[in-house]
């Protein structure tokens, strides 16, 4: 796939994760940023326009390694109405106009939580098995793009992730942030740290078809500024 704000240097690694279905949206200046922030989407849906499963659209995302990157690729163009990239772009760009979303996708990194099946519906969640495949492959993505921070969209994909790390033999700690943000949710602050000492940082964030992304923007601006001048 062509697009001149996609670095695929990266792909030949990508290629090497078997639990990875969708190679990662990597913007090309992800790897000369001062911070390398990772977003961690969700799901992949399937669906038409009325809401009902797709099985065409199901079974073209499943043959396509680039599904993640054909789906920012639509994200940049003016018809694209999907409200969880609309809500990302105006909690950390502050708007949503095309140059506002090339310029967030430029400098990040992008990829699927969940990897092991594609969701029906938006009614459609992940159980724990699905967790439980996602984030050791996570692991594996860490491993090629080495994030310095990290965004989860949506708090309940913590699910099965202390367990995970565990068997990974890594270090890691979870909590919920005592204040809710922008409404009554709480953002969850994780960390891992591997035997050489490395330690990343994760924030788990309402989603944000849902979010007040000027609440959010005002929280991230807080808590991991640096990654918050990227844009």
């Amino acid at each position: 796939m062509h697009n001149e704000l996609l670095d695929t240097t990266y792909d030949e690694q990508f290629d090497t994760i078997e639990s990875l279905r969708w190679r990662p949206w990597v913007g090309r200046g992800y790897r000369t940023a001062p911070r390398r922030l990772l977003i961690v989407g969700d799901s992949c849906y399937a669906q038409d326009k009325k809401g009902n499963p797709s099985p065409e659209t199901e079974a073209d995302f499943l043959q396509d390694k680039d599904t993640t990157r054909g789906v920012l690729n639509c994200n940049m163009e003016k018809k694209d109405t999907w409200r969880v990239y609309i809500g990302l772009c105006n909690m950390l760009v502050g708007g949503n106009e095309i140059e506002d979303r090339k310029k967030l996708w430029e400098q990040v990194a992008y990829y699927y939580l969940i990897q092991n099946r594609v969701m029906q519906t938006v009614n459609d969640e992940p159980n724990e098995q699905d967790y439980r495949h996602a984030w050791p492959c996570f692991l594996e993505v860490v491993k090629v793009l080495q994030p310095t921070d990290c965004l989860v969209l949506g708090v309940r994909n913590e699910t099965a992730f202390g367990v995970s790390m565990e068997q990974a033999g890594l270090k890691w700690t979870i909590e919920d942030y005592p204040e809710p943000v922008g409404g009554n949710t709480k953002p969850r602050y994780a960390t891992i740290t591997w035997p050489d000492g490395h330690t990343l940082n994760l924030w788990f964030m309402k989603h944000p078809t849902y979010c007040s992304p000027e609440a959010w923007r005002k929280f991230f601006r807080e808590k991991m500024p640096e990654a918050m001048k990227l844009f």
